[in-house]
């Protein structure tokens, strides 16, 4: 008996054991054009019953069916889930995550669920909502695993929206269409574009809007590259009492107060820092710059999984995203919380700063944060410290500052802050 006669009679049973099951997924026709399914194969339903007339004999056309087949069967056996001369790239970098957050604060991957336990594809093959249900009523009780190891409702730090010029509500926030489409038509009242992200420290509520948008963000970078500094130091051993020389081609216009010093003035670190933090000098900025270098920094953005934060050629940053912003500002919260000598002095450098335009909306609250300001920049990041649970929150206008700005930004803050404090509703 050859291979292929082996696997027909297997495909048999199997179908036989499927009809007895409960009813899988609807049944769909299937569709000439290859298409990205769920775990992100590229399944081509029509070539695969072109190809396999022994599956279609036992489980018909319908696409689902036809995948449910590939995946448990198929692709150990060999066959093609579509055309080999079909260009399958285009599709594949359009793969998003599976894993959702549930209403209950559940992380819940259904492509990985269904994968893991294969008598569940066999039942319920990828669909979503079954899955979902057969893991809250049974799987959660036996302790079976619905994402991966890694996965946590940090993910919604990870997972880009489709958020384009319209507020949209994550995880557990709860607001309703009008409240989302209220704090929409202010953020679009601004002038320039601006990009919002504000998470819960927690992961399991937010607020996005052009979250993968590209902006200048000014004196801003200046806090992702002092938690690289602090974190240096720290475990290079580096004293933040060592000296560090302020030389002539340091010298940089703009905010702080060390360009105002001699040339050749020594200053310890623990200064220099504190003053890039606090001051937001950006002589300090350069000085540090030149201390420590880009490359470090540039594989601590890759560890923290924020590519627009990286340096290419200038220590200033355009282009740079919320959604990468905010994993920044999670790392620095996590570092933070280690309470070591250097972190301490990070928040002591970036915490109640004069500068910054979160403050100014939330005057009662503890904001370790960045501000920066140019032509054609008006930002801000930071962590907002309230007794309904700490948030983070980033705000990147691309516009100068200006009367009409600040009023609609403090208002903007406050609705924000509003919506996030309030207790979810599920």
């Amino acid at each position: 008996m050859n291979r292929r006669t082996k696997g027909k009679n297997k495909i048999l049973a199997w179908a036989l054991v499927l009809s007895l099951l409960l009813s899988p997924l609807t049944a769909t026709e299937s569709h000439a054009q290859p298409k990205r399914m769920p775990d992100g194969t590229v399944f081509d339903a029509e070539y695969y019953a072109e190809q396999n007339p022994d599956v279609v004999e036992a489980f018909g056309t319908a696409e689902n069916d036809l995948y449910r087949h590939y995946v448990m069967f198929g692709q150990k056996e060999g066959r093609a889930a579509c055309s080999p001369d079909f260009d399958t790239s285009a599709l594949q970098k359009a793969m998003p995550s599976s894993a959702v957050l549930k209403e209950d604060g559940t992380v819940f991957d259904f492509v990985y669920y269904a994968n893991r336990y294969p008598d569940l594809m066999g039942t319920f093959g990828l669909n979503e909502e079954a899955l979902w249900q057969h893991y809250r009523m049974t799987g959660k009780k036996e302790g079976m695993q619905c994402a991966p190891e890694n996965a946590s409702v940090n993910q919604i730090y990870n997972r880009a929206q489709d958020d384009t010029n319209m507020a949209v509500a994550l995880g557990l926030l709860g607001a309703n269409k009008q409240e989302m489409d209220e704090l929409t038509a202010l953020l679009r009242s601004l002038p320039g574009g601006v990009t919002v992200k504000a998470v819960s420290v927690d992961g399991t509520k937010g607020i996005s809007f052009n979250s993968t948008k590209g902006f200048y963000i000014a004196s801003v970078i200046k806090a992702p590259y002092l938690l690289y500094c602090y974190r240096y130091m720290e475990k290079n051993s580096i004293p933040l009492s060592e000296k560090i020389t302020y030389k002539g081609y340091h010298y940089n216009t703009g905010a702080g107060s060390i360009n105002q010093s001699r040339v050749g003035t020594e200053f310890t670190l623990r200064d220099v820092m504190y003053r890039t933090g606090h001051e937001s000098d950006n002589t300090g900025y350069t000085m540090l710059y030149e201390r420590f270098g880009a490359e470090g920094f540039n594989e601590m953005m890759d560890t923290i999984g924020a590519p627009t934060l990286k340096f290419t050629g200038s220590q200033w940053k355009s282009g740079v995203s919320s959604e990468d912003m905010i994993k920044c500002l999670k790392a620095i919260y996590d570092y933070l919380a280690t309470d070591s000598v250097y972190a301490k002095a990070f928040y002591k450098s970036n915490t109640s700063d004069k500068h910054n335009f979160l403050g100014r909306a939330l005057p009662d609250l503890v904001i370790t944060q960045k501000y920066g300001r140019d032509e054609g920049a008006y930002c801000n990041a930071g962590i907002v410290r309230c007794p309904q649970g700490d948030y983070l929150i980033t705000i990147f206008l691309a516009a100068g500052d200006s009367a009409y700005s600040r009023k609609k930004l403090d208002e903007a803050v406050l609705r924000i802050h509003q919506l996030m404090t309030r207790p979810a509703q599920p």
